[in-house]
């Protein structure tokens, strides 16, 4: 982590969903669905330390989300998918411990694309309903071990995150622009690894 080096990162992760959702309407009809989802991605990176300690890069990211319905018997009525990917920029700034342990800050700022369908299960054909493309930022906080001298890994945790997107319908004509900001730290984490050289 010397003036002059560089380093070879990377992040995954993997998070679990599930909704419930029971609905009613004013003619007397009720109705109910479980959604459960799963979502794995992954953050490679490449970083240059323009300081001791602290590292400016180009990332990429890549992610995979899979999903289904199920009613209240517990069938399958729906599957979906969503594949994405992206390219941005990272700095990150450590502050050793001691000489095997680092405290560090992470940002991100990035660009995506990706689509999303869905699975019709009688002929296992996916079908594109949707286009997306946006731009998100994150920030970070992260706790570093150094196995060896070019080899460190990490627990990281995401204090803040922004999202915003387009939705561009394929099998549709629809278009919709949305923005979320989600916040808690411990909320997910990410393990990774950096080679240092």
């Amino acid at each position: 982590m010397q003036k002059g080096s560089w380093m070879l990162d990377g992040q995954a992760g993997i998070t679990r969903s599930m909704l419930e959702e029971s609905r009613s309407s004013s003619l007397g009809s009720t109705g109910y669905d479980q959604h459960r989802g799963a979502n794995f991605y992954l953050q490679p990176g490449v970083g240059y330390f323009l300081k001791e300690n602290w590292a400016l890069g180009l990332s990429g990211n890549f992610q995979i989300v899979n999903g289904k319905s199920l009613d209240r018997n517990d069938e399958v009525i729906a599957k979906g998918n969503y594949r994405g990917y992206g390219l941005g920029v990272f700095t990150r700034r450590y502050s050793p411990v001691s000489d095997k342990l680092a405290f560090y800050g992470d940002i991100r700022v990035g660009g995506y694309l990706g689509n999303s369908g869905t699975i019709d299960l009688d002929t296992s054909e996916r079908t594109v309903h949707s286009k997306r493309k946006g731009i998100d930022a994150s920030a970070s906080v992260g706790l570093q071990y150094l196995v060896a001298d070019f080899l460190g890994v990490n627990l990281q945790s995401t204090l803040i995150a922004y999202d915003f997107y387009k939705l561009t319908g394929v099998s549709y004509e629809n278009t919709q622009r949305r923005s979320e900001l989600n916040g808690g730290l411990f909320s997910s984490f990410q393990i990774g690894a950096s080679f240092f050289f």
